[in-house]
């Protein structure tokens, strides 16, 4: 006769697995966002210590507008959202402590698809914030580089704020 519930010690283990895979998804996703974060902070640091201030226009508002709504978005990838790691330790020592190994493994299982099925809606709105960023940050970039050729090539004359400046 067979054994009751004979691979749920396997079923169990890949449950680990797959867990384990969707948090190092979460963290990719987070460093991804970080760096996008330091790359548009660098952008903005170069436009405003460059030489491109005395070529200001209504591209170059909209380009750095772009980059910090960008920002944004890509700072709410970084929240801190709590994400479900299971199973419980204590709570399967409380429960399952003198149970036999399947009804265990059952319990874990359980336990793991119910987090997987969490996490996995945690992970959406970070995808759907890390696209929008990316998608805000390469917009502004272009805004900004068309604007600055454009703004350069066609000598456009100075702002206000420049003629200001002692020379």
């Amino acid at each position: 006769m067979a054994t009751r519930h004979a691979s749920a010690s396997v079923i169990a283990d890949l449950a680990r697995q797959k867990q384990e895979g969707q948090l190092q998804a979460i963290d990719s996703l987070d460093a991804k966002a970080s760096t996008l974060i330091g790359f548009s902070g660098v952008v903005l640091g170069l436009i405003f210590t460059s030489p491109a201030v005395d070529h200001w226009n209504w591209g170059l508002t909209v380009g750095v507008g772009g980059i910090l709504l960008a920002i944004f978005a890509l700072g709410v990838v970084l929240l801190p959202r709590r994400y479900a790691r299971n199973p419980n330790v204590l709570a399967l020592r409380s429960r399952y402590l003198d149970s036999d190994p399947a009804s265990t493994n059952l319990a874990i299982i359980d336990s793991i698809q119910v987090a997987l099925a969490y996490n996995a809606d945690v992970t959406k709105w970070k995808v759907f914030a890390l696209r929008v960023g990316t998608i805000l940050a390469i917009v502004g970039i272009l805004v900004m580089s068309v604007s600055l050729v454009y703004s350069v090539t066609t000598n456009q004359p100075a702002t206000s704020h420049q003629e200001r400046r002692p020379k």
